[in-house]
């Protein structure tokens, strides 16, 4: 067995999109080049610096993205400099990049040339708007890409009015989404040419990646003739941040049975009890007012026991976490979330691992960033070994890349409400056939948001939100709760690729559907679960 994506060779060139994408790969093993200017990267100044000075070889940025990478240094608008491109690429799997399209063109990332070297080589352009349209050649940065996605119309949110400025999260959110979408669809499309022997031009808009991942927000127009600014009220209440003794907390409770559980936590004081905050379309309508008397209550409580008795009683919580209390967090110390190393001019590190636990233990701190160059004397070593990585990916198709990448490829689509479903959404739309298990008895609550044509009536099959996230998937009706339900999903699962559940920790396998029951019928299968805090750790039966 190919360990993780150990032989798969890939060359970076560019910012922080391009960084993440390729950081995403090479943590599992693949082989990374990055080829910088002379002069160095520029996440090598973004900092902040570990040493107190605008040391390149010290930026937090660059030793965060890069680790494991090797460096080359070249001037690729000059004849060495796209010399040295054209030979790599012309033993490459995969290259990625986010210059623009001037850019592009002046460094001869000319995918049509470069594949006529090497017909299998996918090439991943991370670009502002596109390769195509009217705003092909605009400048941006991730602010702009923010705003030109639609998100900074939505933040701060909570109620925000419309005549204060938009607000931003700190950091590069925007090209680090690219980054990540653009690495799954760039593994789809090499394990497709390993098949094929055809490689791909994937034409990535950064714009685009924002809009993706708003999930009903996109729909709320075009469905219910809704915009959703950031002065709206949240959809329900509870649904906010609530002041602490020490700190902040959020709290959420979509359902019914969530409310009833926090007024018992508050002692079911009588106002709870009060038909405005009684149901959940009361407190929707006393949103303000139930706000109100909810962080009374907070204000007089600890953070970190609050949230404790909250998740104990299924409240939907989260503490607002300094990053100090983020480092000595015990569910993520319990999973050694963080890794340490040892770098020559940056000096101890502490940084953030792999968001995953693997059965295989393919991920591993693979070293630290590489110095400016530290593989120019060595060119000829890099991509020595010919990629198997993807050589035993199905039977052989006999397409010449017609095909979506992942065609052949079935899910069985346990998740509901986010995650999940954006995720086994870009499974689909990548070609695969996912079939989503779904119970009439207990919908997925995405189906139940409030997002409805207004000349229709409400109905399980008529939310934007869910019809936006339900693309391209199939849909089966099975009642767990029997055995001849459970059997059912098993022989699916016989015949399946990958399962993939975002349920609460511990309830697929008390179905009898978890991983090891489901390895015992079809050893092959790829067993994806997402869960608030993961399968392991304190806090692993926490919501989310």
């Amino acid at each position: 067995m190919t360990e993780g994506l150990n032989g798969l060779r890939v060359i970076e060139i560019g910012g922080v999109a391009a960084g993440m994408a390729g950081k995403v790969i090479g943590d599992l093993g693949a082989e990374v080049v990055k080829i910088e200017l002379p002069a160095g990267d520029e996440t090598r100044r973004r900092g902040p610096f570990a040493n107190g000075s605008a040391d390149p070889e010290a930026s937090g940025t660059f030793l965060y993205l890069h680790t494991g990478k090797r460096s080359l240094t070249a001037e690729l608008d000059t004849g060495g400099g796209r010399a040295l491109l054209r030979d790599l690429a012309a033993r490459a799997d995969l290259l990625i990049h986010d210059l623009p399209p001037a850019r592009m063109a002046a460094c001869g990332l000319d995918f049509a040339e470069l594949a006529a070297d090497n017909p299998a080589l996918v090439m991943l352009s991370l670009t502002p708007f596109g390769l195509t349209g009217p705003y092909r050649d605009y400048a941006s940065s991730d602010l702009t890409l923010f705003h030109a996605g639609g998100w900074g119309y939505l933040c701060p949110g909570d109620s925000t009015p419309l005549d204060l400025p938009p607000g931003k999260p700190f950091g590069q959110h925007a090209l680090i989404q690219a980054g990540l979408h653009g690495a799954v669809v760039a593994l789809a499309a090499c394990r497709a040419a390993a098949r094929t022997g055809a490689g791909d031009h994937i034409d990535l808009s950064i714009q685009e990646a924002v809009t993706f991942q708003l999930g009903r927000h996109t729909a709320r127009f075009p469905y219910a003739g809704v915009n959703d600014t950031r002065d709206m009220p949240m959809p329900y209440e509870p649904f906010s941040f609530y002041p602490c003794k020490d700190g902040w907390i959020f709290i959420v409770c979509p359902q019914q049975e969530e409310w009833y559980r926090l007024a018992e936590i508050m002692g079911n004081p009588e106002w709870c009890r009060d038909e405005r905050y009684s149901t959940r379309p009361g407190r929707e309508r006393h949103a303000k007012e139930l706000k109100a008397r909810l962080s009374e209550w907070t204000a007089l409580q600890d953070q970190e026991p609050l949230f404790h008795r909250l998740q104990g009683a299924r409240v939907g919580s989260a503490p607002v976490l300094t990053y100090p209390q983020v480092e000595r967090q015990e569910q993520l110390r319990s999973r050694e979330y963080f890794v340490s190393h040892d770098h020559p001019r940056a000096g101890k590190l502490t940084l953030p691992g792999a968001p995953y636990l693997l059965k295989h233990p393919w991920w591993r701190e693979r070293g630290p960033a590489p110095a400016l160059g530290e593989a120019n004397g060595a060119v000829d070593s890099l991509f020595v070994s010919p990629s198997a990585v993807f050589g035993g990916a199905g039977p052989p198709r006999q397409d010449t890349g017609e095909a979506p990448p992942l065609a052949g490829v079935r899910v069985l689509d346990f998740t509901w409400l986010w995650a999940g479903p954006h995720c086994t959404l870009a499974l689909a739309m990548l070609g695969a056939e996912v079939i989503k298990v779904e119970s009439s008895s207990h919908p997925d609550l995405t189906r139940r948001s409030h997002i409805f044509p207004p000349e229709l009536e409400p109905g399980l099959n008529r939310c934007g939100y869910f019809n936006q996230v339900g693309q391209g998937k199939k849909s089966i009706a099975v009642n767990l709760r029997q055995p001849e339900g459970i059997e059912l999903v098993k022989r699916i699962a016989e015949r399946s690729d990958v399962v993939i559940s975002n349920f609460s920790t511990g309830v697929i396998d008390r179905l009898g559907l978890g991983a090891e029951e489901l390895l015992k019928i079809n050893p092959n299968l790829t067993i994806a679960t997402i869960s608030a805090f993961g399968q392991t750790g304190p806090h692993r039966q926490y919501m989310g």
